[in-house]
């Protein structure tokens, strides 16, 4: 039983072909019909502004909206629907119909600034059916109570540099989606046969409209006299391709090309929290394949020459990536290249995360990490970290993540690189890096199936994590924590299924790359209370008395290569109860680990 098709919105230029004409009435026995009037082109999309966006439905100054029920589909470089609080990413239609280049009059204000703005409040978009191609389905910043439940999206497999879905603002809820990447078995079982068609006749190529206009059954209606001469032989062939449909559709019922073969996606993918943000549940989805995190914590900002913010919305990634490049990273680059698009120079961390809950979702086959921040910075060269207050992540499974090969991330900077690198960002003149010095255990793999940045008051608990990596024991982890205040993981069953003596031959030999593993907790703190009377150095801290720095009870965990279980800190540690081991041995530098 297929899915009803629902009331469809689209992009001018995914406008469907009209239908054949029909055949005329007088029209003579075996005389070919004529051919039809070509279709007219759809009328372009005028290119935004800079800073704005073109999308398919825009939401701004406007509350209590509810989109129910129907299918959006976006074109490339469009985004489904946007959901606009600050009131500078929809195009206006003087943004269109008026010359930018025109001088303006002294004292005039935009069309949105020109009315009371009240941003967006109370917006649900529930039920929908979204297709996009390099920007999001969903697009919703500065957003006060939004809700996005029960859709299935669907992104176009091609490069881009933003998530499937971006969200930001405050009591966000994010529940029982689907969000993948676009392919003959996702179309077939998550989105109606007219979603399906479209995407289908949009992505024909002239020589399939060729061999369509030259099939057995065009050739039989020009030929009538012809195909009735061979009625027999037609029955006969008619037969065998239904017989052959059967079988393949029986085939098609249970899609397990991907259970053998991991093929990295192109599109970004997965879901997006970016700062500031403030209560954002997400909740009971299946996120399947991405290029990058399934989902991502923070976003960067862009500052200008003079360090303000230049109000640039951009998503998990500053620039795309170079289509020849064979690695991922989460680090961003410190400047804004001229020329990108991009108006700006540095590159910053976003507003915090407060009160984030992610819980029950399956996230699979994704190319990095399975929830993880949207970039780490070299703490020595850029003084920025994407930070979070109060995450907890809860019962969701992670199968198959970090599929790329990665590149390595120095956080901390080098042990002799000190004295030349300078600290940038907005505390750069203040800060001291004396007590981070030789700190570098660890930085070089801080990508993992869970992966955080800075959290103050982290929770992991119950959650199922199986293989990490293309191939068992990569230079990845399962947790990976780089600043942690009070952290808890607990009852998480962490396995890596996968001997390293099943890779092939000429896999067998493996550099570590420093440490790596299951649980790799680089600093772990009690809460810390900053001296707000001296801010020059990091060693005028104060931690909270009387709470825990790390507790690590009731963990199975079991890693191929690398070391099951990692933390440095400092404060009370409570680490008990746990099942750690590594799953074999293979031929490296030192003695082989067992």
């Amino acid at each position: 039983m297929r899915l009803p098709d629902p009331p469809r919105l689209a992009s001018p230029s995914l406008k469907p072909a009209p239908p054949p004409p029909a055949p005329a009435i007088n029209q003579a026995p075996g005389q070919p019909a004529a051919a039809p009037a070509p279709a007219p082109a759809p009328a372009p999309t005028p290119a935004p502004l800079p800073g704005k966006f073109n999308a398919v439905i825009s939401i701004a100054n406007s509350a209590h909206i509810q989109l129910l029920d129907f299918a959006v589909e976006a074109d490339k470089d469009e985004v489904g629907i946007l959901i606009d609080g600050t009131g500078n990413l929809v195009v206006q239609p003087s943004d269109v119909f008026e010359n930018p280049n025109a001088p303006k009059k002294t004292g005039a204000v935009s069309g949105l600034q020109s009315i009371n703005l009240i941003g967006v409040i109370d917006v649900t978009v529930k039920d929908l059916f979204l297709t996009a191609s390099t920007l999001p389905v969903i697009l919703a910043k500065q957003v006060r109570l939004l809700r996005i439940d029960d859709n299935r999206v669907a992104m176009q497999d091609v490069a881009g540099t933003w998530p499937a879905i971006y969200v930001g603002g405050q009591e966000i809820h994010i529940d029982r989606n689907f969000v993948g990447i676009q392919s003959t078995a996702i179309l077939r079982e998550w989105l109606p046969t007219s979603v399906g068609n479209d995407l289908a006749s949009n992505a024909a190529t002239p020589g399939q409209a060729k061999a369509q206009a030259t099939s057995p059954e065009a050739a039989s209606d020009a030929k009538g006299a012809k195909a009735t001469a061979n009625t027999e032989t037609a029955k006969q062939t008619a037969a065998k391709t239904s017989t052959a449909t059967q079988q393949a559709s029986a085939a098609h019922l249970l899609d397990v090309s991907g259970f053998s073969t991991l093929k990295v996606a192109t599109n970004q993918g997965g879901i997006q929290i970016g700062g500031p943000s403030r209560s954002v549940f997400v909740m009971d989805n299946l996120i399947l394949s991405g290029r990058g995190n399934g989902i991502t914590l923070g976003s960067f900002d862009v500052l200008d020459t003079n360090g303000n913010d230049t109000g640039s919305t951009i998503g998990v990634l500053v620039l795309p990536e170079d289509p020849c490049s064979t690695t991922g990273t989460l680090q961003p680059p410190s400047q804004v290249p001229p020329g990108s698009g991009t108006p700006g120079g540095s590159i910053v961390a976003g507003g915090p995360l407060l009160d984030i809950l992610i819980d029950h979702n399956r996230i699979l086959n994704m190319g990095l990490c399975g929830i993880g921040p949207v970039g780490f910075f070299n703490l020595r060269a850029t003084f920025e970290i994407i930070s979070i207050e109060n995450l907890t992540i809860t019962s969701n499974t992670i199968t198959n993540v970090l599929l790329r090969d990665t590149a390595s991330i120095s956080t901390f900077g080098t042990q002799n690189s000190g004295a030349a690198d300078t600290p940038a960002g907005t505390n750069a003149t203040t800060a001291s890096f004396s007590s981070v010095g030789t700190v570098i255990a660890g930085t070089s793999t801080p990508y993992g199936a869970i992966s955080a940045a800075f959290v103050e008051n982290l929770v992991i608990r119950d959650n199922a994590i199986t293989n990490f990596g293309a191939e068992p024991g990569m230079t990845a982890n399962d947790i990976f924590v780089l600043i942690g205040e009070m952290v808890e993981i607990n009852r998480n069953q962490i396995l890596e299924t996968r001997d390293w003596t099943q890779s092939t031959p000429n896999q067998t030999t493996a550099n570590p790359g420093g440490i790596h593993g299951g649980i790799v907790i680089a600093v772990a703190t009690p809460p810390s209370v900053t001296n707000t009377t001296s801010l020059t150095s990091i060693s005028k801290t104060f931690f909270e008395p009387g709470l825990p720095a790390l507790r690590v009870e009731e963990n199975v965990v079991r890693v191929a290569l690398g070391q099951a279980f990692v933390a440095i800190g400092f404060g009370p540690f409570a680490i008990s109860n746990n099942h750690f081991t590594c799953g074999g041995t293979i031929r490296g530098r030192g003695t082989p680990i067992a």
